[in-house]
């Protein structure tokens, strides 16, 4: 039976330096972060695993503008259009 913890994760078979063969887990690469609303890549945020972007600074891990790092700034720009024009029409 298989340990609990490598259980559905994808594993490769790998020879060690003493010559035996054994089953590793593959470790995956992190998906580019994409925009919610037009689901495009978005740029200036780095695809790299939790615990190396926590050692970036601040102002590498995303934009500095609103909505940085979740929404490209195509669909931010018809957002805040949108905003702007129900905001004037609500008076």
């Amino acid at each position: 039976m298989v340990r609990p913890g490598l259980r559905g994760k994808a594993h490769k078979l790998v020879r060690t330096p003493s010559g035996r063969l054994v089953w590793r887990p593959v470790k995956f690469k992190k998906a580019k972060a994409k925009c919610a609303w037009c689901h495009q890549e978005l740029h200036g945020t780095p695809a790299l695993p939790r615990a190396k972007i926590r050692r970036l600074a601040k102002s590498s891990r995303r934009p500095e503008r609103p909505y940085g790092g979740y929404v490209c700034p195509k669909c931010l720009k018809m957002g805040l259009i949108r905003a702007a024009i129900k905001e004037a029409l609500m008076g």
